[in-house]
């Protein structure tokens, strides 16, 4: 419950390497707004409503890793 109450009220949720089902968000009870979520998997890469199928997943992760140096 409490992980559940941390993700479903945080500022951004970043999604890395699977392709979300009914299943992953416990049939729909998840609160996550879609303007809240980065999804990154193998064969998009997803920000708000935005879906980017040119991007390769293991860049993205390194763009991340090169952003969060700049920003501590």
């Amino acid at each position: 419950p409490e992980v559940v109450e941390f993700v479903d009220h945080c500022d951004c949720a970043l999604i890395f390497g699977v392709m979300m089902s009914d299943i992953d968000t416990g049939i729909f009870t998840a609160k996550l707004e879609h303007d809240a979520k980065i999804i990154a998997n193998a064969s998009q890469v997803q920000v708000s409503r935005h879906h980017y199928h040119e991007i390769d997943w293991i860049d993205f992760v390194k763009g991340i890793s090169i952003m969060k140096k700049f920003t501590n």
